[in-house]
């Protein structure tokens, strides 16, 4: 009985853990970056990631450079398509500062 009770408290713990999976989060930034590419070869300007925000497995906050140099933060969503571009904003950005004339 006592094997039993313990068998069943392994087996629930274990259940439960495979809910709580980490998330790979270079294998999205892999599929993202293929769906940047299939959007420039549609015609938008192309982007590269220059780093990764939040990521889960259904959603991911990407920062991505064009050539101008534009940064913008997007939201992609995980849909049974692949990632899809949810959402973007420009960001503001910064110059280095100039040098003094010393």
């Amino acid at each position: 009985m006592r094997n039993f009770v313990f068998g069943l408290v392994i087996a629930s713990a274990c259940a439960s853990t495979s809910t709580n999976r980490p998330v790979n989060v270079a294998v999205i930034r892999h599929e993202i970056v293929d769906a940047i590419a299939k959007q420039s070869a549609a015609g938008q300007p192309p982007r590269s990631i220059v780093s990764m925000g939040h990521v889960s497995a259904d959603s991911a906050v990407v920062y991505t450079q064009t050539e101008l140099p534009q940064k913008h933060e997007e939201t992609w969503v995980h849909s049974a398509d692949g990632w899809k571009l949810q959402d973007t904003k420009d960001l503001a950005v910064t110059k280095p500062p100039a040098p003094s004339a010393n």
